[in-house]
């Protein structure tokens, strides 16, 4: 397999709207396996700093396994163990987690890695993905989340104003089976 196929997560209703699109061009859509909620996994081609979305057209040139082959390409190219980058003080609970390679939404799919920073937390690890390149972690404590929100909320926007998607507005929590959402 190609050492550049990656997965990361997207939103649903994004993947169905580049799906449409393609349709009205005359390709086929885009594959994509469930996650959780509105979340899903979709494949990328990285080249450079640019992300591409695989299509079924180039869908169908990869392996039967492309992405468990996906999972593994990122996890060779993923710093162990994950690097955080505290967002402030060391008062707040507040992480960016990962690199900066647009991957960082994929990362929730290394579960394994995330385990050694939930064992440094007090509660739970709670995670936040407002764009396909951040992730968030924050401890459960009302004033780390309130920040992390906020943080979350500039990410996006900025996100928005340059034409990027966003991911989510959940929160999820790490647990050994997975991710769960939050309940607010």
């Amino acid at each position: 397999m190609r050492p550049d196929v990656f997965p990361v997560l997207a939103d649903l209703t994004e993947v169905r709207g580049r799906a449409e699109v393609a349709r009205a061009h005359g390709r086929r859509g885009i594959p994509s396996l469930e996650f959780g909620g509105e979340l899903v996994i979709v494949l990328v081609t990285q080249d450079g700093a640019s992300l591409t979305w695989v299509d079924e057209a180039a869908f169908e040139t990869l392996p039967p396994d492309a992405f468990p082959r996906a999972i593994d390409n990122l996890r060779a190219r993923t710093q162990k163990p994950l690097r955080l980058t505290r967002c402030s003080s060391p008062k707040v609970g507040v992480w960016v987690v990962g690199e900066d390679d647009g991957l960082g939404s994929g990362r929730l799919l290394l579960r394994d890695l995330w385990a050694p920073i939930r064992a440094k937390m007090p509660g739970n690890l709670l995670v936040r993905v407002p764009t396909r390149s951040t992730v968030l972690c924050s401890m459960d404590r009302p004033a780390d989340i309130a920040f992390a929100e906020h943080l979350a909320q500039q990410l996006t926007a900025t996100a928005q104003k340059k034409g990027a998607p966003t991911v989510s507005k959940d929160w999820l929590i790490w647990t050994p089976d997975g991710w769960a959402a939050r309940e607010p």
